[in-house]
């Protein structure tokens, strides 16, 4: 059926009894189209809708195949189960878009405007198993918005506006394969808001603002395959922080502020195969690292480590002790180490210099060679033992930042007693 609109300009109401429109022009002076029979709602007759003034009566099976979005717009493949709205420049979606949709398989909104999503807005997708929302301009999610999506495997929230996620958003999501939340404005995470995704393959957080790492934020991920953090702004991971991840095999920190790891940082990635680390201040490796990784960038070398004999000492108040210090391999330039205690002891680490020194100096060829320390007790007024923790900081070569501690019981030498004034008394 189609009308030539410049013959109707006197026209007040248009019948289509018998027939079935696929496009329709506006009719600005139309107040009424009645059509009967029209018993679908293409994309066509969607984007060249009548205006506003236009009352349109349609076919009441018509009403019903209207009610989701994807047969509005056309987007619905033909078994119902892939419904693609990408780049359809919708900016909101209301809680029943989706009704009537509970054998949908993959829903696909990337390229939107969305900045907000209803809560319920993906209540009864059950069967949903690919949800992709990149590229739109989220800032915020509600608690439970993934709520009741237990088959889903893919979820893509990459190229939106999200600053921070409520700690439960991914709860019940246990068949989840894919997390991706690259290029969002993320500052922080939740310390449980992994927890249950026990099946999880690759998270990927590329590309946001995250400065630090809660330590057990990765624990549960027993599965996890990838996982990717370059161009973040982390300085530091807790040493714990790639506990339980023995199945990881490809770690990406490239891109980041970190000068320092902890040096047992790597000890359960037994089956790591890639670790990027480029465009970091790392100047070594922690040797915890297992064998055959293949590193970026390929010229860090093994981080040192500190000898300290003995590993711990006990000296008495105004006596006092020594300990050494070695470096356990050769290092790539000179290195200086800083040894620092708190009160309760004296440190010395050269007797030939007036006045008390504090570090120690190694060169590639004396590295070996063990450096005496000495510990003096400090006396106190109590009657309990003191424990004083020495610090020790490397600095120079592949031993920058290396650290080591060493704890000195200090023995007291009062006797703890009760004192009575006057020692005696006379009464009458």
């Amino acid at each position: 059926m189609s009308f030539l609109s410049d013959q109707l300009t006197r026209a007040s109401c248009i019948m289509s009894s018998s027939n079935v429109l696929t496009s329709m022009p506006s009719f600005s002076w139309i107040h009424q189209i009645n059509l009967p029979h029209q018993t679908s709602w293409t994309s066509s007759l969607v984007w060249a809708a009548p205006t506003l003034s236009t009352l349109l009566i349609l076919s009441p099976s018509a009403h019903s195949q209207t009610q989701n979005i994807c047969e509005r717009l056309d987007a619905l493949n033909s078994n119902g189960k892939i419904c693609n709205l990408s780049s359809k420049e919708i900016t909101s979606l209301s809680s029943d878009d989706f009704t009537g949709l509970s054998s949908l398989r993959k829903l696909y909104l990337s390229n939107n405007n969305l900045s907000s999503l209803p809560e319920d807005i993906f209540a009864g997708l059950s069967s949903l198993r690919n949800l992709n929302l990149n590229k739109n301009k989220l800032s915020s999610l509600p608690e439970d918005i993934f709520a009741g999506l237990s088959n889903l495997e893919t979820l893509l929230l990459n190229k939106n506006n999200l600053s921070s996620l409520p700690e439960d958003i991914f709860n019940g999501l246990s068949d989840l394969h894919k997390l991706s939340l690259n290029k969002n404005d993320l500052s922080s995470l939740p310390e449980d808001i992994f927890a249950g995704l026990s099946d999880l393959d690759t998270l990927l957080l590329n590309k946001n603002e995250l400065s630090s790492l809660p330590e057990n934020i990765f624990a549960g991920l027993s599965d996890l395959h990838i996982l990717s953090l370059n161009k973040n702004e982390l300085s530091s991971l807790p040493e714990n922080i790639f506990d339980g991840l023995s199945d990881l095999e490809i770690l990406r920190l490239n891109k980041n502020d970190l000068s320092n790891l902890p040096k047992d940082i790597f000890d359960e990635l037994s089956d790591l195969d890639t670790l990027n680390l480029n465009e970091n201040s790392l100047i070594c490796l922690p040797k915890s690292l297992p064998l055959n990784v293949t590193v970026s960038p390929a010229d860090l070398l093994s981080c040192g480590e500190l000898v300290l004999t003995p590993s711990s000492l006990s000296v008495a108040e105004g006596g006092s002790g020594s300990y050494t210090v070695a470096l356990a391999n050769v290092p790539s330039s000179a290195v200086t180490v800083t040894v620092s205690t708190s009160s309760g002891v004296t440190l010395d680490t050269d007797a030939a210099t007036n006045g008390n020194q504090n570090s120690l100096s190694f060169s590639t060829s004396n590295w070996s060679t063990p450096q005496m320390v000495m510990v003096s007790g400090e006396q106190d007024d109590n009657a309990v033992n003191d424990i004083v923790m020495l610090a020790h900081t490397a600095s120079g070569g592949n031993y920058g930042a290396v650290t080591a501690n060493l704890s000195v019981t200090v023995s007291d030498d009062e006797t703890a007693a009760l004192l009575l004034t006057p020692a005696s008394l006379t009464v009458a």
